[in-house]
């Protein structure tokens, strides 16, 4: 099996790979009526904590109509809850209430759960020789990137 096969069938994993899981997060946008950018707010929160309207404006470029229009949704649907900033007390924050938090660690689980049914298809042998080759690939990822991979991969299971 030469280089030029092992890019192929690399492409072709994460292409499904990445279809599967947006798959599943549309799923949650249809069940819970959220946009993308709705989620990436929903996913930011999850991952850096509170954040105050003007925040939300840059992040998602859109206006501060149409974010406050966004968070009443939220607050309205229990996903988010706001709270004076303890600096500042004319501004408000926005942060993930419990039920986002389960709602969001529901989704990531479920949009993540044919990874185990992929791996729990695999026989020892195989299991070893897959591992053994993500772990390498993942190695030479890092000499590539300068361990940026690692340290992204550690924000994100968090």
């Amino acid at each position: 099996m030469g280089k030029e096969s092992i890019e192929n069938n690399l492409r072709v994993l994460m292409r499904t790979a990445r279809n599967r899981q947006i798959r599943a997060i549309l799923d949650f946008t249809k069940e819970y009526k959220l946009s993308f950018p709705h989620m990436s707010i929903l996913h930011h929160l999850v991952h850096h904590g509170s954040m105050n309207v003007s925040e939300m404006e840059n992040y998602l470029g859109v206006s501060k109509a149409a974010v406050s229009q966004m968070l009443d949704k939220f607050v309205a649907a229990g996903l988010v809850s706001r709270r004076e900033d303890p600096d500042d007390r004319r501004i408000k924050l926005a942060e993930l209430s419990p039920r986002g938090r389960d709602i969001l660690t529901r989704m990531h689980r479920e949009s993540h759960e044919w990874v185990g049914e992929l791996i729990g298809n695999l026989d020892d042998e195989e299991t070893r020789i897959v591992s053994e080759g993500i772990a390498l690939l993942s190695r030479k990822l890092e000499e590539i990137e300068g361990n940026a991979a690692h340290e992204v991969h550690l924000e994100c299971s968090n």
